[in-house]
C-alpha cells in the first residue's frame, strides 16, 4: 500500500509539525525508487523531477500516508493531540471508549481511538536497541543519522 504523493503545503499549520525523515527519499514513490534502480542509484534519478518535487515539498511513502491521514482528519474536524502521555485506554464492557491521559483527563471517543508513537528515528534509545538486534545500522561518526536502508528486511 502506498499513498499518492501529497504536498506538505496541503497540511496548512500542520506542515512543520510533521517531521520529514532525512534518511528516506520521501519525494519519490517506492515504485519509482525501484524502477530507477533503488537508493544506491539516486545519482541517476531524474534530477529535474526530484528538484521540482522537493521544491513543492512532495511527500510519499510512510510520510505521505501520515500526511493523508492528517489532511482527512483536519477536513473532518477531528482533534489531534500530540505529546499527550496516555495512561491507559478507557474501557466499557471490554470495548474501547476513549483514553485516560497521564493527567487523569478522560477523552471519550464515539468511533474509535488512534494511537501513534511516531518513528523510531527520533528516539535514539529505540534505534540503539534495534541496532543491537541487527535491525538497522547507526553511523558511529554521525550517531544522529540512522541508516534504515541497511535494515534487515526480515524485521
Amino acid at each position: 500500500m502506498e499513498a499518492e504523493l501529497i504536498s506538505g503545503v496541503e497540511l496548512g499549520d500542520w506542515r512543520d509539525r510533521v517531521l520529514v525523515p532525512h534518511d528516506v527519499p520521501c519525494f519519490v514513490t517506492a515504485e519509482e525508487q525501484i524502477a530507477w534502480g533503488g537508493i544506491n542509484s539516486a545519482s541517476h534519478w531524474d534530477a529535474d523531477l526530484v528538484a521540482e518535487r522537493r521544491r513543492q515539498d512532495m511527500r510519499g511513502k510512510g510520510l505521505g500516508l501520515i500526511c493523508r491521514f492528517i489532511t482527512a482528519l483536519r477536513e473532518r474536524g477531528v482533534p489531534m493531540l500530540t505529546t499527550q502521555p496516555v495512561a491507559r485506554l478507557a474501557l466499557d464492557s471490554g470495548r474501547v471508549t476513549g483514553v485516560v491521559l497521564g493527567s487523569g483527563e478522560i477523552i471519550s471517543a464515539r468511533r474509535g481511538v488512534l494511537l501513534a508513537t511516531g518513528g523510531y528515528g527520533e528516539r535514539i534509545e529505540v534505534a540503539l536497541n534495534l541496532e543491537l538486534n541487527g535491525v538497522l545500522t547507526i553511523d558511529r561518526k554521525r550517531p544522529d543519522v540512522i541508516d534504515t536502508f541497511s535494515a534487515d528486511a526480515r524485521h
